[in-house]
């Protein structure tokens, strides 16, 4: 790949990842289950360690599977989020 391909790749992955994350996440009702504000802080934490660990690998294949992981941790964050504020 050259080095355009390759991030798309990786941006593509994070918009997958994130609504992979969504639809398991509100599949099997995680925030319903779960206290919303817990659900926002373990995957705003896993989140940022899956990016750190991007920093530490060199293998695309490896930064691939990371970067998807990130977008599904970002399910966790954004509409958590959102439902959290609508709720304050």
């Amino acid at each position: 790949f050259d080095q355009g391909t390759e991030l798309a790749l990786l941006t593509s992955l994070v918009q997958a990842g994130f609504i992979a994350g969504t639809l398991l996440l509100t599949a099997f009702a995680v925030a319903d289950r779960f206290s919303p504000h817990l659900v926002f802080a373990l995957m705003c934490v896993l989140g940022a360690l899956l990016n750190a660990a991007c920093a530490l690998t060199t293998s695309l294949g490896a930064w691939a599977a990371l970067r998807f992981a990130v977008g599904a941790c970002l399910a966790g964050v954004y509409p958590v989020g959102m439902r959290i504020a609508a709720q304050e």
